[in-house]
Protein backbone atom coordinates (compact mmCIF):
# COMPACT_ATOMS: atom_id res chain seq x y z
CA UNK A 1 0.00 0.00 0.00
CA UNK A 2 2.80 2.46 0.89
CA UNK A 3 5.38 3.16 -1.80
CA UNK A 4 9.09 3.09 -1.08
CA UNK A 5 9.15 6.87 -1.51
CA UNK A 6 6.37 7.27 1.10
CA UNK A 7 8.16 4.95 3.52
CA UNK A 8 11.43 6.88 3.11
CA UNK A 9 9.68 10.23 3.60
CA UNK A 10 7.87 8.97 6.71
CA UNK A 11 11.13 7.55 8.11
CA UNK A 12 12.83 10.94 7.69
CA UNK A 13 9.92 12.79 9.24
CA UNK A 14 9.73 10.49 12.25
CA UNK A 15 13.50 10.39 12.75
CA UNK A 16 13.85 14.19 12.65
CA UNK A 17 10.71 14.88 14.72
CA UNK A 18 12.36 14.42 18.18
CA UNK A 19 15.18 16.80 17.25
CA UNK A 20 12.76 19.35 15.80
CA UNK A 21 10.63 19.07 18.94
CA UNK A 22 13.64 19.93 21.07
CA UNK A 23 14.89 22.76 18.84
CA UNK A 24 11.50 24.38 18.18
CA UNK A 25 9.96 24.40 21.63
CA UNK A 26 6.80 26.28 20.81
CA UNK A 27 3.83 24.92 22.68
CA UNK A 28 1.25 24.06 21.78
CA UNK A 29 2.43 22.75 18.43
CA UNK A 30 0.30 24.04 15.57
CA UNK A 31 0.61 23.52 11.83
CA UNK A 32 -1.49 24.42 8.80
CA UNK A 33 -1.76 21.94 5.97
CA UNK A 34 -2.69 23.62 2.71
CA UNK A 35 -4.16 21.41 0.01
CA UNK A 36 -5.07 22.11 -3.58
CA UNK A 37 -6.77 19.87 -6.13
CA UNK A 38 -7.69 16.32 -5.09
CA UNK A 39 -8.03 14.41 -8.37
CA UNK A 40 -10.43 11.48 -8.43
CA UNK A 41 -7.54 9.00 -8.60
CA UNK A 42 -6.15 10.43 -5.33
CA UNK A 43 -9.36 10.55 -3.33
CA UNK A 44 -8.86 7.20 -1.56
CA UNK A 45 -5.37 8.30 -0.41
CA UNK A 46 -6.86 11.61 0.72
CA UNK A 47 -9.37 9.74 2.90
CA UNK A 48 -6.57 7.61 4.38
CA UNK A 49 -4.58 10.74 5.23
CA UNK A 50 -7.61 12.41 6.80
CA UNK A 51 -8.25 9.31 8.93
CA UNK A 52 -4.58 9.28 9.99
CA UNK A 53 -4.71 12.96 10.93
CA UNK A 54 -7.94 12.43 12.87
CA UNK A 55 -6.35 9.54 14.81
CA UNK A 56 -2.99 11.18 15.49
CA UNK A 57 -3.57 14.93 15.72
CA UNK A 58 -5.91 17.46 17.21
CA UNK A 59 -7.61 18.94 14.16
CA UNK A 60 -8.83 22.47 14.76
CA UNK A 61 -9.96 25.40 12.65
CA UNK A 62 -7.58 28.00 11.29
CA UNK A 63 -9.33 30.51 13.58
CA UNK A 64 -8.51 28.30 16.58
CA UNK A 65 -4.81 28.30 15.70
CA UNK A 66 -4.81 32.06 15.12
CA UNK A 67 -6.67 32.74 18.39
CA UNK A 68 -4.81 29.99 20.30
CA UNK A 69 -7.99 28.30 21.52
CA UNK A 70 -8.96 24.60 21.65
CA UNK A 71 -5.29 23.67 21.18
CA UNK A 72 -3.94 20.65 23.05
CA UNK A 73 -0.51 21.31 24.58
CA UNK A 74 0.76 17.74 24.18
CA UNK A 75 -0.54 17.09 20.70
CA UNK A 76 0.12 18.34 17.21
CA UNK A 77 -2.69 20.76 16.42
CA UNK A 78 -3.50 20.86 12.72
CA UNK A 79 -5.72 23.14 10.63
CA UNK A 80 -6.64 22.25 7.05
CA UNK A 81 -7.02 24.74 4.23
CA UNK A 82 -8.00 24.16 0.63
CA UNK A 83 -6.93 26.62 -2.05
CA UNK A 84 -8.17 27.67 -5.47
CA UNK A 85 -11.87 26.70 -5.44
CA UNK A 86 -11.69 23.35 -7.20
CA UNK A 87 -15.06 21.69 -7.74
CA UNK A 88 -14.03 18.55 -5.83
CA UNK A 89 -13.64 20.67 -2.70
CA UNK A 90 -17.41 21.20 -2.74
CA UNK A 91 -18.43 17.79 -4.07
CA UNK A 92 -15.96 15.37 -2.42
CA UNK A 93 -13.79 17.08 0.20
CA UNK A 94 -16.59 18.82 2.11
CA UNK A 95 -18.55 15.58 2.38
CA UNK A 96 -15.49 13.68 3.66
CA UNK A 97 -14.71 16.39 6.21
CA UNK A 98 -18.32 16.41 7.42
CA UNK A 99 -18.17 12.64 7.91
CA UNK A 100 -15.20 13.06 10.28
CA UNK A 101 -16.38 16.39 11.78
CA UNK A 102 -13.24 18.14 10.59
CA UNK A 103 -13.24 21.93 10.20
CA UNK A 104 -11.51 23.58 7.24
CA UNK A 105 -11.00 26.92 5.55
CA UNK A 106 -11.47 27.21 1.80
CA UNK A 107 -9.50 30.01 0.12
CA UNK A 108 -11.38 30.66 -3.09
CA UNK A 109 -10.48 33.17 -5.81
CA UNK A 110 -13.80 34.88 -6.50
CA UNK A 111 -13.09 34.65 -10.23
CA UNK A 112 -13.43 30.85 -10.20
CA UNK A 113 -17.16 30.91 -9.55
CA UNK A 114 -18.73 29.35 -12.62
CA UNK A 115 -15.39 29.79 -14.47
CA UNK A 116 -14.42 27.59 -17.36
CA UNK A 117 -11.41 25.30 -17.56
CA UNK A 118 -9.25 28.14 -18.91
CA UNK A 119 -9.15 29.71 -15.44
CA UNK A 120 -6.60 27.05 -14.44
CA UNK A 121 -4.27 27.80 -17.34
CA UNK A 122 -4.66 31.56 -17.28
CA UNK A 123 -4.72 32.20 -13.53
CA UNK A 124 -3.34 29.19 -11.68
CA UNK A 125 -0.57 28.73 -14.24
CA UNK A 126 -1.32 25.02 -14.38
CA UNK A 127 -2.00 22.78 -17.31
CA UNK A 128 -4.73 20.23 -17.07
CA UNK A 129 -8.45 19.97 -17.06
CA UNK A 130 -9.83 21.57 -13.90
CA UNK A 131 -13.39 22.28 -12.85
CA UNK A 132 -14.20 25.00 -10.36
CA UNK A 133 -16.97 25.68 -7.85
CA UNK A 134 -20.16 27.40 -8.77
CA UNK A 135 -21.52 30.33 -6.76
CA UNK A 136 -24.12 27.98 -5.31
CA UNK A 137 -21.46 25.52 -4.14
CA UNK A 138 -19.47 28.32 -2.47
CA UNK A 139 -22.68 29.51 -0.81
CA UNK A 140 -23.42 26.00 0.53
CA UNK A 141 -19.89 25.70 1.95
CA UNK A 142 -20.20 29.12 3.56
CA UNK A 143 -23.41 28.10 5.35
CA UNK A 144 -21.82 25.00 6.89
CA UNK A 145 -20.65 25.72 10.47
CA UNK A 146 -17.59 23.45 10.00
CA UNK A 147 -16.22 25.58 7.19
CA UNK A 148 -14.94 29.10 6.63
CA UNK A 149 -14.42 30.85 3.31
CA UNK A 150 -11.34 32.99 2.83
CA UNK A 151 -10.50 35.39 0.03
CA UNK A 152 -7.85 34.40 -2.48
CA UNK A 153 -8.02 37.45 -4.82
CA UNK A 154 -10.24 37.50 -7.90
CA UNK A 155 -7.90 36.00 -10.46
CA UNK A 156 -5.31 34.30 -8.21
CA UNK A 157 -2.67 36.89 -9.07
CA UNK A 158 0.88 36.39 -7.85
CA UNK A 159 1.28 38.85 -5.01
CA UNK A 160 4.98 37.98 -4.63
Amino acid sequence: MWSLKSKARNFLIYSVYPIATFVFREKPYARVISLHDIPEKSQEKFLEKIQWLKSNCNIVSLDDIYNKVRLKPDSLNVALTFDDGFKEHATFVASALRRFSIPATFFIPSGVCDAGENFGKENLRRNGSFKFMSKQEVSLLARDPLFKIGGHTVHHINLG
